[in-house]
């Protein structure tokens, strides 16, 4: 399972390293948006994409 944080959110990164996730590689995340005018304004913040292994057994769901 993976996903990416921004490199200005630490908490959210030591959260996920917490939890088991482990960095893989840095990348730029472009997003765009529209204002209340309408103008458009696009963004590029760099981030790092963290994955963490599943286990590969059945599930344990509870079922009703």
């Amino acid at each position: 399972m993976g996903l990416g944080v921004r490199d200005g959110n630490p908490r959210a990164a030591a959260l996920y390293a917490r939890l088991g996730h482990r960095p893989t590689v840095t990348y730029v995340d472009r997003y765009a948006h529209l204002d209340a005018e309408g103008v458009r304004h696009e963004h590029a913040e760099p981030c790092v994409f963290l994955v963490k292994k599943l286990p590969s057994g059945p599930l344990d769901v509870k079922r009703p």
